[in-house]
């Protein structure tokens, strides 16, 4: 390598603008250099990340903000081993923005990341604003939507290994319509080319048109329409008056689908809060056909609703209030309300969501949050998950075999007695029980000393907030 004003002086270093990066080596080969890589990195400067056993996961974030702030959104990333990250975005992103975002990491335990409120999305516009992780190791990655202590929800992220090209869509209905009451969904690309049919359901009490304007084009319940997305490309479909919850997604390869609503409140007594609700959604080939439905910590109410494909048979029953009901449900929707546990098993694969509506303790501030149900044959044997520390109380709700309640342990540790809020059987025969347990902030591990398969969800509350979500990543 030459420098100087005629480029008649030789560099004898031509490593020293340290030209490799993720730790690699420079090593010089006559007027040029070669990178020797660390593990896990390759390319001619070491830009190249391609861990042995890779997994990858995509992040977009919805429209949580009624009006724009600077408030970031939360990546909780945990894992049990040394794991080597690497986040990206699209080259097309705004470049101070991109800067803030992309970087590769190293940890062994626990991680916080933060992304910046300019990635929150618009409607019904492709925009390049989703986030890939990428890592060595399994990890479990828990996304907090928008950190402004007033409104927010919480998701864990589904890896790429589990996304498909098919998908339904849930929402909840609100208990009033402004133009701050959205329900919608969002879509996140991670390949080029990828084509996307929609066909929407349109549900509303109030509104008898049922019909939606996406870019000038109005469009009516079981009406398709196409797009098409790269990389990295999200694109969001939301509406103040409709419920789309039976809303099919079919694309031409594997794709990310959240969803969920802005601005909902609770239908209970006492004082309503604004709040976002927000959920990854499982492709269809994700669905079970066994699911225990628990409460929330003070028993309020929660609105269920079923999603199915096809004329589906499902059964209900209630250990608690003790009655048994059947139920054939057409394709789509069903909507159901429930204060206590429920056992319900069906003859077809289908999906569940809670929006759960509760608040801190001795607080008439009613705040509300958005779970996916997790099904029995999806239980794991173990958890690892960060508490967060924004929120006055915190709870994970376990979710095993009877027999197996005494070996369940949190870091390891046997449960104290006082850390149990509430214990119940939750199926028939009392083959299940479920405990609601109160946990610190920080990172806590919950497994069994037999490796039983068992539940996990975790919620929160805060005075004027609430987050929750159920299931996290295997750990070998």
């Amino acid at each position: 390598m030459w420098t100087g004003e005629f480029c008649d002086k030789k560099v004898k270093d031509v490593c020293h603008s340290n030209p490799c990066q993720n730790g690699g080596t420079c090593v010089e080969k006559g007027f040029w250099y070669t990178c020797k890589c660390q593990e896990n990195f390759s390319g001619e400067r070491c830009t190249e990340f391609s861990g042995s056993s890779m997994e990858e996961y995509i992040v977009m974030i919805m429209w949580n903000r009624i009006s724009k702030d600077s408030k970031p959104s939360l990546l909780y990333l945990t894992t049990n081993t040394s794991t080597t990250i690497q986040i990206t975005t699209s080259d097309d992103l705004d470049p101070v923005i991109k800067s803030q975002i992309d970087q590769t990491a190293q940890f062994d335990s626990e991680l916080k990341i933060k992304l910046p409120a300019e990635l929150h999305g618009d409607f019904f516009q492709k925009e390049a604003k989703a986030v890939r992780i990428k890592s060595t190791e399994p990890i479990s990655v828990a996304l907090f939507d928008n950190n402004d202590g007033i409104s927010d929800d919480s998701s864990m992220i589904i890896p790429k290994s589990k996304l498909s090209t098919s998908y339904m869509v849930v929402t909840t209905e609100t208990t009033f319509t402004t133009k701050d009451t959205i329900r919608g969904f969002g879509i996140a690309a991670l390949d080029e080319d990828t084509r996307i049919n929609i066909t929407l359901r349109l549900y509303s009490r109030r509104d008898t048109t049922r019909t939606i304007n996406i870019n000038g084009t109005i469009y009516g319940d079981y009406d398709t329409f196409e797009i098409s997305m790269n990389n990295f490309e999200t694109f969001q479909v939301g509406s103040n008056n409709l419920d789309l919850t039976g809303t099919t997604i079919e694309s031409s390869k594997p794709v990310a689908v959240f969803s969920g609503s802005r601005c909902n409140t609770s239908v209970d007594s006492g004082s309503p809060v604004c709040s976002q609700n927000m959920e990854q959604l499982p492709s269809t080939n994700e669905w079970d056909q066994k699911f225990i439905l628990t409460p929330d910590i003070d028993k309020k109410h929660i609105l269920g609703q079923i999603c199915s494909e096809g004329d589906t048979k499902i059964e209900t029953y209630s250990p608690t209030l003790g009655f048994n009901r059947s139920i054939l449900l057409p394709e789509g929707r069903y909507t159901f309300a429930m204060q206590k546990d429920f056992y319900i098993t069906s003859n077809k694969p289908i999906m569940i969501a809670k929006l759960i509506q509760a608040d801190i303790t001795n607080s008439s501030i009613r705040n509300t949050y958005m779970t996916i149900v997790q099904g029995v044959d999806q239980y794991i044997r173990l958890y690892r998950l960060i508490v967060p520390d924004q929120y006055v109380e915190n709870f994970v709700t376990i979710t095993i075999k009877t027999s197996f309640v005494q070996d369940i342990r949190i870091n390891g540790q046997i449960l104290d007695p006082q850390m149990i809020r509430h214990q119940y059987y939750a199926s028939p025969n009392s083959e299940y029980t479920y405990l609601i347990v109160q946990v610190l902030p920080g990172l806590i591990e919950v497994t069994t000393t037999s490796s039983e398969p068992f539940g996990l969800s975790m919620n929160g509350y805060s005075s004027s907030d609430a987050y929750g979500f159920e299931g996290s990543a295997i750990f070998p």
